[in-house]
């Protein structure tokens, strides 16, 4: 079993069926709920792109300092040491979303490319990817 986090709004999965094939047992799942999938169910969500793959994070001490700067002078993690802005032309912009990536994305995305904020909110993930540009 692989774990997936669910994109899409939700998903219903069939635990079981009576005789005449009628669901009898399911579980609803919501949007950023995870998943254990696997076999043809696994690749039907994912060419869907309802599912999207869980990544394992290991936590991080907050006291200790990053395993490439083992005497903690970097506090910025730029690699420069000087604590300053790493970029400091200002070029850190967002990098566009995936189609299936939470709207919010989408919205914080629009704003970085010149979209009013309270416009960015009152707006669906289909118009913001019209908007600033929905290419795969």
């Amino acid at each position: 079993m692989t774990a997936y986090q669910l994109v899409a709004i939700e998903f219903t999965e069939v635990l079981a069926r009576n005789e005449k094939g009628q669901p009898t047992k399911i579980h609803r799942y919501r949007q950023g709920d995870t998943i254990e999938l696997t076999g043809s169910e696994e690749q039907r969500l994912v060419k869907a792109g309802a599912v999207v793959p869980v990544v394992e994070v290991e936590p991080v001490d907050a006291g200790d300092p990053p395993a490439d700067d083992p005497d903690g002078d970097d506090p910025d993690g730029s690699g420069d040491g000087d604590g300053s802005d790493p970029d400091p032309d200002g070029d850190d912009e967002l990098k566009r979303p995936r189609k299936a990536g939470p709207v919010d994305d989408w919205r914080a995305y629009a704003v970085s490319k010149g979209v009013d904020a309270d416009k960015a909110e009152g707006m669906t993930k289909a118009e913001l990817i019209e908007l600033v540009g929905g290419e795969d």
